[in-house]
């Protein structure tokens, strides 16, 4: 069985959780490959409040 290392960049449970489901279920569903997930809390970084100050989503996540 393969590994396969995923960084999600973002400490919001609820995110979390979502990207997991849909990462496993979707793309990686009886493919034999064995995933981790890691975050920045799991790097010791705790706080990434980012002030959101773009106009769209496209520039927010380019801020981020």
């Amino acid at each position: 069985m393969e590994n396969k290392k995923i960084f999600l960049a973002t400490n919001n449970g609820g995110k979390i959780d979502r990207y997991k489901n849909l990462i496993s279920d979707a793309v990686f569903k009886n493919s034999g490959l064995n995933i981790e997930f890691y975050t920045p809390k799991d790097l010791g970084i705790e706080n990434l409040e980012i002030e959101e100050t773009g106009k769209t989503l496209a520039e927010n996540a380019e801020i981020k």
